[in-house]
């Protein structure tokens, strides 16, 4: 999707994009650059968001998890209080 918002021109309107939940038409209003020191805090992040989803995945495929007791996970019951006459 990110490619057929970036080939836009102002005015312009996409042919339509498949995505998983349908099709989209894109229209580009209007187009900007911000300057750097605007969008460095927003791109460290997005750099290490990505190289922290690459490495789970990564490590997700190199390491199997096996539960030997799933009712470890299982939430108990909290116990009953008793009324006091």
């Amino acid at each position: 999707m990110k490619a057929a918002v970036f080939k836009l021109k102002p005015g312009e309107v996409s042919e339509p994009v498949k995505q998983p939940n349908g099709f989209y038409l894109i229209r580009a209003d209007e187009q900007h650059v911000l300057p750097f020191d605007q969008v460095s805090t927003q791109l460290v992040q997005d750099i290490k968001t990505e190289r922290f989803q690459q490495l789970m995945k990564t490590m997700q495929a190199e390491y199997t998890i096996k539960v030997d007791d799933p009712a470890y996970f299982t939430p108990k019951q909290p116990p009953q209080l008793q009324q006091v006459h």
